[in-house]
C-alpha cells in the first residue's frame, strides 16, 4: 500500500477529492456542513500553497538566480499562442460558444506558470531555481499582456496595466514571495530549523498532493453546479484538454533545445488555474472560467503520468535522489 501510495499520489489526491465532494453532495445530512466548509477551504488554499513553497524554498540556491534563454523562449511561444486565440476571435468575428471556447483556451494560455510548478518540477528531477525565476517571470508578462490582449475582445473588460498588477502582485506577495524571504532567512539564520525542516524527504510534495485533493474538490463542485448544456460542458473541457497538451508539448521541446527539457514542460504547461479562473470570471465571459477549472483536472492528471513514468525509470535505474538541490 505505501509503494502503491508513493507511485500514484496525485491520482490517489485527485480522486480523494472527487470522492469526498460527492459525498457532501449526494448525502443530504452533509450539504449544509458543505455550504458552510467551502468557503473556508477555498480561503485557507492560498496559505496552504505558500506553507508548501516555504518548505520547497529551503532548497533554493539564492546565488544563482537569473534569466535563461529557455525563459525567454517558453515566454516568447506563450504571447504568441496568446495572440493566436485574440486573432481567430477578430479575424473571424467569432461570437456565441465558439468565442467563449477560444477565450477558455486564451485564459489556460496567458496565465502564468503555476505557483506549484516548481514542487512537481524539483520532484521530477528538474532545476528548482530556474522553474522559481521563470515562475516570478511569467507572473510579471501576465500583467502587461492581459491589459493589452483582453479589452480587444471584451469591450466591457475595463482592465488597465494597474488593475492587472494589482490582482498579481496581490496573489504573487501573499503566495510566492512571502515564503521565498521566509526560507531564504530560515536557511542563512535559523540552521538548525532548516535540517529539521529539510530532512524530510518529499515534504513539500507531499503537503501538495494534500492541497490537491482540497483543489480537485473545489473544481469538481463548479463543474457540477454550472447550468450550461452538459454538450458544451464537455466541449469546452476537451478544448481545455487540447490546450494542456499543446503548452506541455511545446514547452518540453523548446526546453529541450536549451537543455532543460522537464522546466520547459512544467513551465508553459503547468497553470496558474485559480489565477485564470477570477480573470475570466471577471473579464472574460463568465462561462470561460469552466476552462481553466478543467485545466486543473488535465494538468495534473499529466502531472501523475509524468511522476509514474519517472519512479518506474528511478526503479529500473537507481540515481541520486530526484530533484536537485540547486
Amino acid at each position: 500500500m505505501k509503494k502503491f501510495l508513493k507511485t500514484f499520489t496525485l491520482p490517489v489526491s485527485i480522486a480523494t477529492g472527487t470522492i469526498i465532494y460527492l459525498l457532501f453532495y449526494y448525502l443530504p445530512f452533509l450539504d449544509k456542513a458543505g455550504d458552510v466548509l467551502n468557503p473556508i477551504v477555498t480561503d485557507l488554499l492560498p496559505w496552504a500553497m505558500s506553507l508548501i513553497l516555504f518548505v520547497t524554498f529551503l532548497k533554493l540556491n539564492y546565488h544563482e538566480v537569473g534569466v535563461r534563454k529557455w525563459h525567454l523562449a517558453i515566454i516568447v511561444a506563450q504571447l504568441l499562442m496568446s495572440v493566436a486565440c485574440v486573432g481567430a476571435i477578430l479575424a473571424f468575428g467569432l461570437e456565441g460558444e465558439m468565442k467563449i471556447l477560444i477565450e477558455g483556451m486564451l485564459i489556460c494560455i496567458i496565465c502564468p506558470s503555476a505557483i506549484a510548478a516548481s514542487v512537481v518540477s524539483n520532484k521530477l528531477g528538474g532545476n528548482l531555481t530556474e522553474m522559481t525565476t521563470y515562475t516570478l517571470l511569467s507572473n510579471v508578462v501576465a500583467v502587461f499582456s492581459m491589459p493589452l490582449l483582453f479589452p480587444l475582445i471584451e469591450k466591457q473588460a475595463d482592465l488597465t496595466f494597474v488593475s492587472a498588477a494589482l490582482v498579481i502582485l496581490d496573489k504573487t506577495v501573499k503566495i510566492l514571495l512571502l515564503p521565498l524571504f521566509l526560507a531564504a532567512f530560515v536557511k542563512h539564520y535559523m540552521p538548525k530549523v532548516y535540517q529539521a525542516i529539510a530532512g524530510i524527504k518529499d515534504l513539500g510534495f507531499y503537503l501538495w498532493a494534500i492541497m490537491l485533493a482540497a483543489v480537485t474538490g473545489v473544481t469538481v463542485r463548479n463543474i457540477f453546479h454550472t447550468d450550461i448544456p452538459h454538450i458544451f460542458l464537455l466541449w469546452i473541457a476537451l478544448s481545455a484538454a487540447l490546450v494542456t497538451a499543446v503548452q506541455f508539448f511545446v514547452g518540453k521541446n523548446l526546453g529541450e533545445h536549451f537543455g532543460n527539457r522537464i522546466d520547459g514542460g512544467q513551465g508553459l504547461g503547468q497553470k496558474n488555474t485559480t489565477l485564470a479562473i477570477w480573470c475570466a470570471f471577471t473579464y472574460l465571459n463568465p462561462v470561460s472560467s469552466i476552462a481553466p477549472g478543467c485545466y486543473i483536472l488535465w494538468q495534473n492528471i499529466f502531472n501523475s503520468w509524468q511522476l509514474w513514468k519517472h519512479e518506474r525509470k528511478a526503479q529500473a535505474h537507481p540515481s541520486p535522489p530526484e530533484g536537485r538541490d540547486v
